[in-house]
């Protein structure tokens, strides 16, 4: 996979609304989220871990929809902090957390067993952000913590990594005025790639901030590059990897834009929506790209929403996309794609539930 910047991008309007959606189903109810994620698996199912917040503090629940749409009982599973990331392989699905001194990976098997393990510590009370991939029952991950001097939630902050089997391995190391933070991170064959976004620290946050990106290779830690500079404040980047195609999303100034590499470089398209923490996924037939989505919390005159955008591409961004408002007073979770069709998770604060729509 060839990682260059983007180095130019396209901005039209969506189109029209996406294909019709499927009634909101909740996948965990009485659960008041302001962290959780989900992925969709090969098979077409949902899972998902999420925050709920509580009179024992932070319990982490199991969430999961089957492939026929039917919703499970989501679990409890012993695990108590803030989610970060989950990934999925054969065996179980994990989740990356933090709580008040740690790190923490956390399993479920497919027969439903949960374990949990420390993997680094942190300071207390100061938030840590991070992305986590899985196969063939190993993990690895990538997450952000502060490294500099002063108050731990004014400090610089650095990225880590850890997986199955590994020590910690420091992925970034800057100048004392410079933040790395919000990785995101796939495979790309049998190599972790991660993107994440680097800014200055300063008293105006937001900006200037580009997207860099950086392999694992042979157990090292590979130069970095620059992916993303356009523009003022790139962040809160998302990757998804398949087919030999590489998708990211992430928020620039204001905006939501999506790049993939299907012509060889990447190219990018601007959406007219503006919003936040976006996230990307594609469906695959007979293992060519048949669709790409993207969603993500825009912003509302009475609220936050969740929009969704679909393009029935085989790789390129450069095509049409129909858009359109799947909830509101809603923020997004996460998007996946199965047999032509997206499967969105949101959370919706007024009812304290976690909720899945599907495309019929």
């Amino acid at each position: 996979m060839a990682l260059t910047a983007v180095l130019f991008s396209t901005a039209t309007p969506v189109a029209a609304a996406v294909r019709p959606f499927s009634p909101p189903q909740t996948v965990a109810g009485g659960c008041g989220t302001f962290s959780a994620d989900s992925v969709v698996t090969s098979s077409g199912a949902l899972v998902g871990f999420a925050t709920c917040p509580g009179p024992s503090g932070l319990p982490i629940r199991f969430f999961s929809r089957n492939p026929d749409g039917s919703v499970n009982p989501s679990q409890a599973t012993g695990f108590f902090g803030t989610v970060m990331a989950v990934t999925y392989d054969t065996t179980a699905t994990y989740v990356l957390y933090f709580n008040d001194s740690q790190v923490r990976i956390g399993k479920r098997t497919n027969t439903g067993v949960f374990s949990s393990r420390p993997v680094d510590t942190r300071p207390a009370g100061v938030g840590s952000s991070g992305d986590i991939i899985a196969r063939d029952g190993r993990w690895f991950g990538v997450w952000s913590k502060p490294v500099g001097p002063g108050e731990p939630e004014f400090a610089q902050r650095e990225l880590f990594s850890s997986g199955t089997g590994l020590g910690i391995s420091r992925v970034t190391t800057t100048a004392d005025n410079i933040d790395d933070h919000a990785p995101t991170l796939a495979y790309s064959g049998t190599i972790p790639v991660a993107i994440w976004a680097r800014s200055p620290i300063s008293e105006f946050p937001g900006g200037p901030s580009n997207l860099m990106v950086k392999k694992y290779i042979g157990g090292t830690w590979q130069g970095e590059r620059v992916f993303a500079s356009l523009g003022t404040a790139n962040l809160v980047p998302d990757m998804y990897i398949t087919a030999g195609r590489t998708f990211v999303t992430w928020h620039r100034d204001g905006f939501i834009v999506v790049a993939s590499n299907a012509t060889g470089s990447f190219t990018s398209h601007r959406f007219n929506t503006p919003g936040f923490e976006p996230r990307v996924a594609a469906s695959r037939t007979s293992g060519v790209i048949d669709h790409v989505f993207v969603t993500w919390t825009a912003f509302g005159t009475t609220g936050d929403r969740v929009f969704c955008a679909e393009s029935a591409s085989t790789g390129s961004v450069q095509g049409t996309w129909n858009g359109t408002t799947i909830a509101s007073r809603a923020s997004a979770i996460g998007v996946g794609g199965f047999a032509t069709k997206a499967i969105v998770t949101y959370a919706t604060p007024s009812t304290s539930t976690v909720t899945a729509r599907a495309q019929t």
